[in-house]
């Protein structure tokens, strides 16, 4: 059986991979991650979780690695990745008590066959006093 090969650092992603009972290795892409605003964020979000993908798979020709992207649009807006604590608290503090919007992009890759996915669900964030934010900050899942 080949290696499977998770192109991320994510814990989350970690954690939901370790659930379904396969055995795989962590190997971050490391790339650069500027997507087109301008452009379909479905296709952008593919592309971003293909390129990782890809430049893992050249790292580890003979596995399946596994490539996915996320990104969290509030108010039409993409919300990128926190750069701190204060930032994080700054972006939940926004998403609370209104929908907003979780894309999700997936690649499979190997030497022979690529297969990309993309989910967009409908998130609705409770309020949350100040103290709770933070409480789920300092979890380390932000």
């Amino acid at each position: 059986m080949r290696d499977i090969v998770l192109a991320s650092q994510s814990p989350r992603r970690k954690e939901l991979l370790e659930k379904t009972g396969f055995s795989f290795i962590c190997d971050p892409a490391d790339i650069d991650e500027t997507i087109n605003l301008e452009a379909d964020l479905v296709e952008e979000s593919k592309n971003l979780s293909y390129r990782k993908a890809k430049v893992v798979l050249e790292r580890h020709p003979e596995s399946i690695v596994i490539g996915s992207d996320t990104l969290v649009l509030c108010d039409n807006q993409v919300m990128g990745k926190p750069e701190d604590d204060e930032d994080a608290f700054r972006m939940l503090k926004k998403l609370q008590d209104h929908k907003s919007q979780v894309l999700t992009s997936l690649c499979i890759i190997s030497q022979k066959k690529c297969f990309t996915y993309a989910s967009i669900a409908d998130v609705y964030f409770a309020v949350m006093s100040n103290k709770e934010i933070w409480d789920y900050i300092y979890t380390g899942e932000t």
